[in-house]
């Protein structure tokens, strides 16, 4: 076995996260000092799902593009179709960078379009990035036209998985504040009937608060239960995590909420995916807003100091807070100059009615 391998075999023994990708990025420096086409193509194929699923988009985008060049300059050498699903994965990688123009999004949409066309595939998973790129940008109008077109046309090997379909319209039901609704297209997916990598991790995290509006706080005690732990270990998964924390705010849960965020905040400090670190922040503030509201001053929990501000005092509630707040309207303000909606802004600014929600 050469070293390539070596490195290759001793990432697939790791979970996902950052070892992972600094394995198979050295295997990739490998094959590149080396002159080998073949082995650059397989080490970044390997380099796309790490990166993606740990946590690191931006490697994600960078590998995709040496491995389409290298396809397009010879497609019998590297047959295009072999790329097509890692290129869904470039698609939602895209969206977590507001420096992206939203010209360059749709762009790589069509490209994409293109690219799976001339290898025979349909247009039902098209329909449904197409139907991402709305649901991203808070375009309900266009996301409630495209569900329907993209539920009923045909499936082919590059649909996305039934779970993942099926969870797409739990959220379309959640942004439409369908609660009831959420809730039955989520039944199979709660039964374990749909399963993928990423679900039903999503789909608990998803209802949470669902479940609070519809009156059930052991229900979504129970989602906590089950979900989070299934979560709290995956860096790719920080979004979800936040969205935990954010249930914790509304129910008041000051012990659980102060060991998520001493666990997580420090992976939003240092993470390169902006869209998992804004919901992350997200969730952490309005569980700082609980605390300010209930006349809590003074935080218990160690964050790294080297990540943080030199004169920002972490046990501070306000302190921490007002940090925390600056950092998700800078981010709000950069998702909808790109996205040309106000649909983060938004977002914010919900903060307050969800504090109001009995638990």
């Amino acid at each position: 076995m050469n070293e390539i391998d070596t490195l290759l075999e001793r990432a697939e023994a790791l979970p996902y996260g950052s070892e992972q990708v600094a394995l198979v990025e050295e295997a990739v420096r490998l094959a590149d000092l080396q002159g080998d086409l073949e082995e650059g193509f397989r080490t970044r194929e390997a380099l796309l799902e790490a990166a993606t699923f740990g946590g690191y988009p931006e490697k994600t985008l960078t590998a995709m593009a040496w491995c389409l060049a290298q396809s397009d300059r010879d497609p019998e050498r590297f047959p295009p179709e072999n790329l097509l699903w890692e290129y869904k994965w470039v698609l939602r990688a895209a969206l977590s960078f507001p420096q992206v123009p939203w010209s360059r999004l749709e762009a790589t949409l069509a490209d994409f379009e293109r690219r799976a066309a001339a290898c025979g595939v349909g247009q039902r998973v098209v329909l449904g990035k197409r139907f991402d790129l709305a649901l991203h940008r808070g375009d309900l109008e266009t996301a409630r036209r495209l569900y329907p077109q993209w539920s009923y046309a045909p499936r082919d090997w590059l649909s996305d998985c039934a779970a993942c379909e099926a969870q797409d319209g739990v959220r379309l039901a959640i942004e439409s504040g369908n609660a009831e609704s959420a809730f039955s297209r989520a039944k199979r997916l709660l039964a374990g009937q749909l399963t993928c990598d990423s679900k039903p991790e999503a789909t608990y995290a998803s209802l949470l608060v669902p479940a609070l509006r519809l009156g059930r706080p052991e229900q979504a005690e129970e989602f906590f239960e089950r979900g989070y732990p299934l979560v709290r270990a995956r860096r790719n998964m920080l979004d979800l995590c936040g969205e935990h924390l954010a249930y914790l705010a509304l129910t008041h849960d000051y012990g659980r909420g102060a060991a998520l965020l001493e666990r997580h905040l420090p992976w939003a400090l240092e993470a390169t995916d902006l869209l998992d670190r804004f919901n992350f922040e997200l969730g952490a503030s309005l569980w700082l807003g609980r605390l300010e509201r209930e006349g809590v001053q003074k935080l218990n929990v160690h964050l790294p100091a080297e990540q943080l501000p030199g004169d920002l005092d972490t046990s501070s509630v306000p302190a921490l807070q007002g940090f925390l707040e600056g950092r998700l309207r800078d981010l709000a303000a950069r998702f909808d100059a790109r996205n040309g909606t106000g649909y983060f802004a938004q977002r914010l600014e919900e903060r307050s009615e969800l504090l109001n929600l009995r638990a």
